[in-house]
């Protein structure tokens, strides 16, 4: 055996023997058998003085022994206590060095065999105390003394006194000698029984341990998954839901989907290759399956990109398909966003630039036609096609100027102004463009907050998202402006960052197919007839808010109207 192997065996005997017995551990069974030893001790030496019956040596060991167990109970209760393990292995020898010794007092002082006996029966207790508590190599040594140790003594005893060995003292001595073996197998075989309940408990504890972390890892792991926005889950052989962590059952919306068909919470566009793709996955054809797919829950839409994967059966457990799912409904919305931005941004350049190249055009056009009115004389006909040409030139000026506002470079004039009192400023304005069966409410509470912008511009982007409003209610219907302030929030982002006022233009008209309010701030981009709109309004309105350091959102529902939603920084500093 390797030394390996005589630490780990000299381990578990250590372990094994110090166990609990009957409720105690091992400094409990060590003082226990110190006591006992010390009670035994101070009644021989008392019933030995009163009946007599021990000489002077002999009665002095016993009030040694007496004297060193008080003294290895001292040395285990003291407040800085010596270790049990040290206590048990001097306590042990000096007991196997004392009861040899006592022993042979006892047979050279006289020939009764009754003198012995007491000493004889000590050996026992000594050796079951020994062999739950001493280990390694001391402690098989203290085993062999003790159980030789009785033999020794009726040996010597035998020889020291044969002329008074009789039939029935030999008896006697046989009984004991029978007696002592029998001791030794039964302690032997309790040792052993013992050293298998505490194996067997040790293993019970540590299967019960593992049980218990495998649970706890178990659920960090779900936990984990549950937090990190991962739908995990495994789909049967029989194509249904075998299990699924609760990220998965949150994007459904139902109560449960486990033993359900997958395929019922599929949408229609991959509930039809579903069974085609299963197969190839199980033949082997592909590694994986991977696509993305729609769910309807809670009133909202969302983009699920999974992963499936073949489980073969392993042991007891099933075979089936492990998916792993995340909800990237906001990645894709931001993807939108952020194309839709750069679109926007890639029109304003080019309206910019275009706006400049008519400006020069309309300038050489505008002289001209100045040159020409001076030229001619009133009441002519050529005086009259100047003032036409000259008055095409001021619309188109006007144009150049609204796609400069779009492209975020016309000249602004920018106040630090209150929201709230531009609008009540502009309500007079406003109301004059719309019909009596259109009602024009306003909810204003700013707190008098500040922003920094343009009154006219302010204004003027005010009435488009009126008229534009007023154009989606043809019969009647309800406009309602609303201004607010937002105190910003900790960990909050997007393109207006700190204290914000938002301003609000919601209508109760026709509302926007989602197909066309993506393109709705495209200069010249309408859905009304060619009589009724250019196109500009709310291109004009977005550059506003962006020149501004704002920013401009819109809402629509088919049938339940529109929410266009400004939004500027608050304005905390001096013109």
């Amino acid at each position: 055996m390797t030394a390996s192997g005589d630490n780990r065996r000299v381990a578990q005997q250590q372990s094994r023997r110090r166990a609990p017995f009957l409720g105690l551990d091992s400094r409990e069974m060590i003082l226990f058998g110190l006591v006992v030893a010390l009670l035994g001790s101070t009644v021989g030496y008392v019933l030995t003085a009163w009946l007599g019956s021990a000489g002077v040596v002999e009665g002095a060991l016993i009030a040694g022994c007496a004297v060193a167990v008080a003294v290895f109970i001292l040395l285990l209760v003291k407040p800085s206590p010596m270790p049990a393990k040290k206590v048990s292995s001097h306590a042990s020898l000096f007991f196997s060095l004392y009861l040899p010794a006592i022993g042979l007092v006892a047979i050279a002082s006289s020939s009764d065999f009754a003198r012995l006996l007491p000493y004889l029966f000590w050996y026992y207790p000594l050796l079951a105390y020994s062999k739950f508590n001493n280990v390694g190599k001391l402690g098989e040594l203290l085993e062999r003394l003790m159980i030789g140790g009785p033999i020794i003594l009726l040996l010597v005893y035998i020889v020291a006194h044969s002329e008074v060995l009789e039939p029935d003292l030999l008896g006697i001595i046989w009984a004991a000698v029978v007696a002592h073996t029998a001791y030794i197998i039964l302690l032997d075989r309790l040792a052993s029984y013992r050293e298998a309940l505490a194996d067997a408990r040790a293993r019970a504890e540590e299967i019960q341990r593992g049980a218990e972390t495998l649970r706890q890892n178990e659920s960090r792991f779900l936990k984990v998954m549950h937090e990190a926005g991962l739908g995990l889950g495994m789909i049967d052989m029989d194509g249904r839901v075998a299990w699924a962590n609760d990220t998965v059952t949150g994007w459904t919306g139902q109560g449960t989907i486990i033993s359900r068909p997958f395929t019922e919470i599929l949408s229609d566009q991959h509930r039809q290759s579903w069974p085609a793709q299963v197969r190839l996955l199980q033949g082997g054809d592909i590694p994986r399956i991977q696509f993305e797919w729609t769910v309807e829950a809670q009133g909202r839409r969302r983009i699920i990109e999974s992963s499936f994967f073949l489980a073969r059966p392993t042991g007891t457990l099933p075979g089936g398909i492990i998916f792993i799912s995340r909800d990237i409904t906001d990645v894709r919305e931001l993807d939108a966003q952020l194309r839709q931005s750069q679109r926007m941004d890639a029109l304003g350049r080019l309206t910019g630039g275009i706006a400049h190249d008519f400006n020069n055009l309309l300038t050489v056009m505008l002289g001209s036609a100045e040159a020409l009115k001076h030229r001619f004389g009133q009441e002519t006909e050529e005086r009259e096609l100047a003032e036409i040409i000259e008055e095409a030139g001021e619309r188109g000026a006007d144009l150049v100027r609204h796609l400069l506002t779009f492209s975020q470079k016309q000249m602004l004039r920018p106040q630090s102004i209150s929201a709230a009192s531009l609008v009540r400023a502009s309500i007079l304005l406003l109301k004059r463009g719309l019909p009596e069966s259109i009602e024009l409410l306003t909810n204003l509470d700013d707190g008098d907050w500040q922003i920094l912008v343009d009154p006219a511009q302010f204004e003027s982007a005010l009435l488009n998202l009126t008229v534009n409003a007023r154009d989606a209610m043809p019969a009647s219907g309800r406009i309602t402006i609303t201004v607010v302030a937002l105190r910003a929030k900790a960990g909050e982002s997007g393109s207006v960052s700190g204290d914000q006022v938002v301003v609000t233009v919601s209508d109760t008209g026709e509302g926007i197919p989602p197909e066309q309010l993506a393109r709705v701030f495209e200069p010249f981009f309408t859905t009304k007839p060619a009589e009724k709109g250019t196109g500009l309004g709310l291109s004009i309105v977005y550059g506003f808010v962006k020149q501004s350091g704002g920013d401009i959102q819109i809402r629509s529902k088919v049938g339940e109207g529109t929410d266009v939603r400004m939004t500027f920084p608050r304005y905390c500093g001096h013109i």
